[in-house]
């Protein structure tokens, strides 16, 4: 192109019936372009030729360049088109990003055209050659002076479709040629449409400059490609089919005429086509014929990518390498999607594609990738899922997940007639279904015709006569394979080969070559043999299991299951231990953990997953000494095992199932309590184990209950290196079990019809979707815009309802993750929603002071209810569907009839807004719960209050009735359940373990199970079958607010929100006192260093002053005028000073109780005030973001040390009085020399910390999450104000999160939920921990 000219990317001119020329701008990438042809010219002297501005504005027909167009719209007529396009007139040079993105276009537009057109006036040849006309043939030039660009352009089949990525980098650079521009950048700035990179257009620093740029950008696109291969499935398909002895048209012919194929690929609806059959049916080479055809079908614009999984290969046997070979070969074809790649890969590098969370990071790149509006048409072809050994689930859910969310995409899987498959793809909504089975007589001639061709390949090489042989084969491949099988029974080894027929039949997943060994005793001896082993798997066939069932089980199925079972608890007694792996470190994560080389674990994984269900489906007795020696002795070890086989969730269920086996069989009641207890076990501890293997002999062993029968077992395990007291509970709480994964406050929680799944509604704009049996969160919904206040279950489980505060409510496919309505109207917050019992209404409620009902056909809105005065909170129908209720912020019930649309009922009563209402199981009984602290049971006919339950101490937020309406739930701001009999009104059972409100609760049908979730972040599932009534005797009542230890280690004390301090001895852990008379929530405890007594602060504005062994209060200090947020006594115990809300710092005489002095000058809230060692100055940390240095008898300020940019927390003065360390929450600490006042350093902390010390020798910081080596650090060297990034924390400390205790910045000790602090004291290898549930710990570290 000679010239600046630049192709408009998303324009054509299109031709009107009268001859005019229209400039089409509005192509979105998401639209159908139609077909035009493209005109290839020389651009002439600029006032000559036809411009943007021209075209926009319909001028320049006077131009010569116009009789271009001209000429153009001659042969476009005579081609039948409407559409065309001129390289050079599309062009807005003002706007560089639409520069960048027409030279990008450029090639495009030439590849994707319908006819191509020379403007041959442009040519200047003289006596062409022969050799000439066949370059013009054999190349379609892009625009440039053809005398000087003889025969040089872009082959004929790079324009027809095949992937650029099929010729080199050095042939691509070839095209360009001696091609003539007006800037010289250009020369390489037009490659980046044939490479599909996109770099920023770079004029003025020379063609050099820019190629350097060109191959830096295709480096790093080959580095990213590079990685990612893991195989070419170009090259598997090569081998598979030169394997099995090439691919014949007439045997895969007849698929190309099924009904069910052609409406596959002609309906824009039909997206997943899983063609299922057993083995020996073909299928592969099926898959090669179909890949083979739609290559022919396939436009231009189109991509294929395609995988081939095969068990015995382990590169290619798991839902990671299937997604890494389809990832390749989309890349390969539309290199611009590897932008998706690179976020992640320019931060992770190779190890993106290595690390234990590849399956999260590729899922994600792959969706986002089928969801980007420039990727063209796409096939997804997956050949043998059955054949998909690890995560198979997983990849079954991004098929179903992603053939329903993406309209350009459209999958094929082949597989064998396997239920699990099936379960999983019966949830996508588009989807057709070929059985190889039902197509019987094409199958068998497509074998026929192979058998055919091999034969006659044999004779012509061999020069046999084998046809007598091929004769020999009965029709059909049923018949065929019974011929196998009666040859296998001539054979030595007959009844060897039919156990593995029989074994490998019966299965749950495709066994390995080592697994198969493992459950074969007789296969042991030629375990390396792999060769004979592949080659009699090779002949085990689905179809054997209903046509040859007596020669393959002639005990019966059941027998081959508990031989598995028999043989699987055998080989795991002998070989499974702790540490398999060699980790060492006790919470070394999952994520990191690689598979050693050899596995120990590669022939014991199937073994470990399935067991219990071989045992469960061989339907014999329970044998009881084998199960209870195996759990005597093994029991923790194949908890590690079960974490490193990534299979916890698994290993939870099969553990249910064992319970019941049990119960129902087993003949020993020991064993029954044995398998009840490790149920328990690992219910409670599963997210523990499953994130850190060797936490089952740390976290697991010790947070375990004193009469657990698995921690007495394994007693010798567990660490002898800590110590916990108060010592742990003597037996199971009722809390089964705790969901973590919300990362702010759970508002609601449902379950749904059939109990199979359970919902939780997030202030983190999320809904999660989880198994209430495993624990394993299965789906994530994302789509609100704010705080989803609730969400429930359609009664037949397959829509989702979501209310949010964004004022909308989503209709979700909840097993896809599609959003399949939303729903608008409310003008204010929708704070509940509801479903009909009939599935024929949704009811939304709102802040609007309105509930809509809307009809579950359409999700059109058919009435709006108005009568409440106030917010509407909740809303619930009858389970007769003829009527709704609703709780509303002014304080009344309402029930409505839903015909009319009017409501019969006001229930008045509560003296508070009203959270929540339910009605019981048979509609004759309504509950409410109110801000006023109750309950109250209604009578919703007559509207009579028939009972008022008290007994909660906060607000009460949800209610729920049992399922035989004998239990009524309460969920409450006090953090507590209670469990109340519906007919007495006593309170039978109070739940406590949330250290956050509880927000919602509700039961499951046995009734005697029920689950909530909290502003703790969590969901807990709760058994109330139990004894225990009520927890925590010791502990505070509400949430401890703060934690401190005595000099000397001999006492800790704790402060709570109820108001009270407790003392407790460390020796053994019990409260030698409770200290009782501040009227609100105390913020600050303190010892003074002759331990004779102790201050505390409160939000009362008083300070106490105590003696901590008699319980006496000694003194109250009142001067403050707001909320006192600290004390601290000087170090000879002679002064206290007290920080406050009211900006000011008083000096107190202990004894006396008088203020000496009030200091003044911070603008903000004062947080904490220290006296330095000799007690001479004292420093206060403000909300100020200041620090002020203060002579505490003069009552002057000293110094004001600036730098913070949040709020400073804690301030600490070093041994010598020489140095002071702040903490903020700009997450920083500084390091200031108090001669200079100059701030020495900064630690980036990455968290604000409350709690700051100096070591004795001032060599350390000590800090809640680790001492921190200051001293080398400080020298003369130091630059003031020299920030050091991730200091090294050595010792005992708690990690940022607090889930983890962590020595020297490792992760030591995983604290279940029950046990992290809401507050901590951290002193030495001594840690003081008070929760949000009022309990305190103290772990002591002997390390």
């Amino acid at each position: 192109m000679a010239g600046a000219g630049a192709v408009r990317p998303s324009s054509l001119l299109a031709l009107s019936r009268t001859g005019e020329f229209t400039l089409i701008e509005d192509l979105a990438s998401d639209k159908v372009i139609p077909p035009y042809a493209i005109l290839s010219h020389t651009w002439g002297a600029d006032d000559k030729e036809v411009t943007f501005d021209d075209l926009t504005n319909s001028a320049g027909k006077h131009k010569l360049g116009y009789k271009k167009i001209r000429f153009y719209e001659e042969q476009v007529v005579r081609d039948g088109l409407e559409y065309f396009w001129i390289n050079t007139y599309y062009i807005n040079k003002t706007n560089k990003a639409e520069l960048l993105l027409a030279i990008n276009s450029i090639f495009r537009w030439y590849r994707n055209a319908t006819r191509y057109y020379v403007y041959l006036s442009d040519i200047s040849i003289t006596n062409p050659t022969s050799n000439m006309k066949n370059k013009l043939t054999e190349y379609i030039p892009l625009p440039f002076n053809w005398a000087k660009r003889e025969g040089i352009g872009i082959p004929k089949t790079a324009l027809q479709g095949i992937p650029l990525s099929r010729f080199s980098v050095k042939d691509r650079f070839y095209w360009i040629g001696s091609r003539q521009i007006k800037l010289k950048e250009d020369k390489a700035y037009l490659l980046l449409g044939i490479f599909d990179i996109n770099i920023p257009l770079c004029y003025g620093k020379g063609i050099a400059s820019a190629f350097k740029r060109l191959e830096e950008e295709i480096n790093k696109l080959s580095s990213y490609i590079r990685d990612l291969r893991l195989t070419d499935p170009c090259d598997d398909k090569k081998c598979l089919e030169e394997t099995k002895g090439g691919l014949l048209e007439d045997s895969y012919r007849w698929i190309l005429e099924n009904s069910d194929f052609q409406r596959w690929r002609d309906d824009e609806q039909s997206r997943l086509l899983w063609i299922k059959g057993a083995p020996g049916k073909g299928k592969t080479m099926l898959l090669c014929g179909i890949i083979n055809e739609l290559n022919k079908l396939m436009t231009k614009t189109s991509q294929l990518a395609y995988f081939f999984c095969q068990a015995t290969d382990s590169r290619i046997n798991n839902a990671t390498a299937v997604l890494r070979g389809l990832l390749y070969l989309l890349v390969n074809q539309q290199p611009s999607l590897v932008s998706y790649i690179r976020k992640k890969y320019d931060y992770a590098g190779k190890a993106l594609f290595e690390d234990t969370n590849v399956w999260v990071a590729l899922s994600e790149i792959f969706i986002n990738i089928l969801q980007d509006l420039s990727l063209n048409s796409t096939y997804l072809i997956i050949d043998a899922l059955d054949e998909c050994v690890a995560d198979l689930r997983k990849l079954l859910d991004l098929i179903v997940q992603t053939s329903s969310a993406s309209p350009r995409t459209k999958w094929i899987v082949l597989s064998r007639n396997w239920p699990d498959v099936e379960e999983r793809l019966e949830r996508a909504r588009d989807k057709v279904r070929l059985s190889l089975e039902l197509n019987a007589q094409p199958v068998s001639t497509a074998v026929e015709v192979f058998i055919q061709h091999k034969v006659l390949q044999l004779v012509e090489r061999k020069k046999r006569h084998v046809i007598k042989k091929l004769n020999a084969f009965p029709p059909g491949l049923d018949l065929l394979y019974d011929r196998m099988l009666q040859q296998i029974s001539t054979l030595e080894d007959a009844d060897l080969c039919k156990r593995i027929l029989a074994l490998v039949t019966i299965v749950y997943q495709p066994i390995t070559l080592q697994e198969l060994v493992t459950l074969v005793a007789e296969l042991e001896d030629m375990a390396d043999d792999t060769g004979l082993i592949r080659e009699i798997i090779g002949l085990s066939k689905d179809f054997l299991f209903a046509i040859a069932f007596d020669d393959i089980f002639p005990f019966g199925k059941e027998e081959v299951h508990r031989t598995v079972f028999s043989r699987s608890l055998k080989v795991m007694a002998r070989s499974l231990h702790r540490d398999i792996y060699c980790l060492a470190e006790l919470g070394y994560p999952s994520e990191k953990i690689k598979q050693p080389t050899p596995n120990p674990l590669a022939a014991l994984c199937y073994s470990c997953i399935y067991w219990i269900d071989h045992l469960y489906d061989s339907n014999s007795s329970c044998p009881s000494n084998d199960i209870e020696e195996f759990l005597s002795t093994k029991y923790v070890y194949w908890l590690e095992a079960l974490s490193l086989c990534r299979s916890m969730s698994k290993g939870v269920v099969s553990v249910a199932k064992l319970s019941t086996l049990v119960q129902k069989k087993a003949n020993s009641s020991f064993l029954v309590e044995l398998v009840q207890d490790a149920y328990r076990f690992i219910m409670y501890h599963k997210v523990a184990i499953e994130n850190s293997p060797l936490q089952t002999y740390a976290s697991a062993l010790l947070f375990s209950p004193k009469r657990s029968l698995i921690k007495s077992l394994f007693e010798r395990e567990k660490p002898s290196w800590v110590k916990i007291v108060p010592p742990i509970t003597d037996s199971w709480s009722l809390c089964l079990q705790t969901l973590e994964g919300h990362s702010e406050a759970v508002g609601f929680v449902a379950l749904s019809s059939d109990s199979k799944w359970l919902v939780s509604s997030s202030y983190d704009k999320t809904i999660k979707i989880w198994d209430p049996i495993s624990g394993n969160c299965s789906q994530t919904l994302k789509g609100h815009d704010d705080l989803v206040s609730s969400a429930v279950f359609s009664p037949d489980s397959k829509t989702l309802a979501s209310a949010s505060y964004d004022n909308t409510i989503k209709i979700w496919d909840p097993v896809n993750s599609i959003c399949l309505q939303t729903l608008e109207g409310h003008n204010g917050w929708v704070n509940s929603v509801a479903f009909s019992h009939d599935s024929r209404w949704l009811a939304s409620a709102s802040h609007d002071k309105t509930i809509r009902i809307w009809n579950t056909l359409d999700w059109v809105c058919l009435k709006i209810l108005m009568g409440h005065n106030g917010t509407i909170s909740f809303v619930a129908f009858s389970h007769d569907s003829k009527r709704l209720v609703s709780a509303s912020r002014d304080k009344t019930v309402k029930v409505w009839d839903l015909i009319s649309g009017n409501y019969s009922q006001t229930l008045i009563g509560h003296s508070d807004l009203i959270n929540a209402v339910t009605f019981s199981l048979d509609s004759k009984s309504l509950a409410s719960a109110s801000n006023d602290k109750t309950i109250k049971i209604w009578d919703p006919i007559n509207g009579i209050c028939l009972q008022t339950l008290e007994g909660h101490n906060g607000w009460v937020n949800s209610v729920a009735f049992s399922h035989d309406s004998k239990w009524l739930a309460s969920a409450s701001d006090d953090k507590t359940i209670k469990i109340w009999d519906s007919e007495s009104g006593t309170c039978s059972w109070t739940l406590q373990g949330h250290s956050g409100a509880v927000s919602s609760v509700a039961f499951l049908p046995e009734s005697n199970r029920l689950i909530s979730g909290s502003y703790d972040n969590t969901v807990k599932i709760w058994d109330i079958t139990g004894n225990t009534r009520l927890q925590n005797p010791q502990g505070h009542s509400d949430s401890v607010s703060v934690v401190t230890f005595s000099p000397g280690m001999r006492w800790l004390a704790s402060a709570s929100r109820d108001k009270t301090i407790k003392i407790w001895d460390m020796t053994s852990g019990n409260c030698s006192q409770t200290l009782e008379g501040h009227n609100d929530l105390i913020s600050s405890v303190v010892f003074s260093p002759d331990l004779k007594s102790l201050a505390s602060a409160s939000n009362d504005k008083m300070i106490k002053i105590w003696d901590p062994v008699n319980s006496i209060c000694l003194q109250t200090l009142k001067g403050h005028n707001s909320w006192v947020y600290s004390v601290t006594f000087s170090h000879d115990s002679k002064r206290l000073a007290s920080s406050s809300y009211d900006k000011t710092i008083k000096i107190w005489d202990p004894i006396s109780g008088n203020c000496s002095q009030t200091l003044k000058g911070h603008d903000d809230l004062v947080s904490s005030a220290v006296f330095s060692p000799d007690s001479k100055t004292l420093a206060s940390a403000s909300y100020d973001n200041t620090i002020k240095i203060w002579d505490p008898v003069n009552g002057i300020c000293l110094q004001t040390l600036e730098g913070h940019n949040g709020w400073v927390y804690s301030v600490a003065f070093s041994h010598d009085s020489k140095q002071l360390a702040s903490a903020s929450n700009d997450n920083t600490i500084r390091i200031w020399d108090l001669r200079s006042i100059d701030c020495l350093y900064m630690l980036d902390i990455g968290k604000p910390l409350s709690n700051i010390s100096f070591s004795t020798c001032d060599s350390f910081l000590h800090t809640e999450i680790g001492s921190i080596a200051i001293s080398s650090s400080l020298d003369s060297s130091t630059a003031s104000g020299t920030e050091l990034q991730d200091p090294a924390y050595q010792g005992i400390a708690l990690s940022l999160d607090r889930i983890w205790i962590t020595l020297n910045s490792k992760t030591l000790l995983r604290l279940p939920p029950q046990y992290r602090p809401s507050c901590l004291a951290l002193s030495g290898n001594t840690i003081g921990v008070g929760v949000g549930s009022g309990e305190v710990w103290v772990f002591q570290f002997e390390v």
